[in-house]
């Protein structure tokens, strides 16, 4: 999606002389070309920003999830509920 500007930009090498000509022809603007690429950093950015706050949310789910099992209370030592009744 991004291959034609990358390549006007000399960021990708095409194996093709005549898709970086012309991807070159599409961007001869400069100021549009530095347009272009600074939204593209802006959306990677974005990108990144995102998967870094799922993965903390994940984490902070993932350790809350086992923080529940650490207060749960500890099992009465008067607790004969593993116990047969005697009449069994």
């Amino acid at each position: 999606m991004h291959g034609p500007l990358l390549c006007a930009l000399g960021l990708l090498d095409s194996p093709d002389p005549a898709y970086t000509r012309a991807a070159q022809r599409h961007f001869d603007d400069p100021a549009d070309t530095r347009r272009r690429a600074l939204a593209l950093l802006d959306e990677l950015d974005r990108e990144a920003h995102d998967e870094r706050y799922e993965q903390r949310r994940r984490e902070r789910r993932r350790s809350s999830r086992f923080a529940a099992f650490s207060r749960a209370p500890a099992p009465r030592d008067d607790d004969r509920a593993d116990e047969l009744p005697r009449s069994a």
